[in-house]
Formats: C-alpha cells, sequence, structure tokens
C-alpha cells in the first residue's frame, strides 16, 4: 500500500496481535460512538439557512463563541 494508509498499518497490526480477531469490536465501537454524538449532538440542518443553525449555536450554552459570533457573510 501507499500513501496514507501505509501509516495505519503498524498500529493496525499491533492491535491484530494485541486483540486477534477482535480488533474489529473496537473500530465498530468507534463507528458506534461517532454514530451517537452526530445523531445525539448535532441539528439538523436540512431545509434551514446558515443564519437560522447560527442562531441555534449563540444559544447553546456549551459551544463558546467570540464576541462578533459567526461569520454570516453579511
Amino acid at each position: 500500500m501507499t500513501g496514507n494508509t501505509s501509516v495505519f498499518k503498524p498500529g493496525y497490526r499491533r492491535l491484530l496481535k494485541l486483540c486477534g480477531a477482535y480488533v474489529y469490536l473496537l473500530f465498530m465501537l468507534v463507528a458506534v460512538v461517532a454514530f451517537s454524538f452526530t445523531l445525539l449532538r448535532l441539528p439538523e440542518t436540512k431545509g434551514r439557512t446558515f443564519d437560522d443553525i447560527a442562531e441555534e449555536f449563540r444559544g447553546a450554552d456549551e459551544i463558546p463563541l467570540n464576541k462578533t459570533g459567526f461569520n454570516t457573510f453579511n
């Protein structure tokens, strides 16, 4: 393999030796966590304008914004 995928080969081989065939469960766990985060924490954006989405983020307590807020290209 060439390119960026060859960077992951040594780490994958170490995980394969450590976990055996169960190494794929680790990859599945990461995929499930990423899917759950996307489903539960990110807002639905279909049919909404950028300003609507930015306004929703401005009201969220968990997301720190700078004083100028979002750049809406106005």
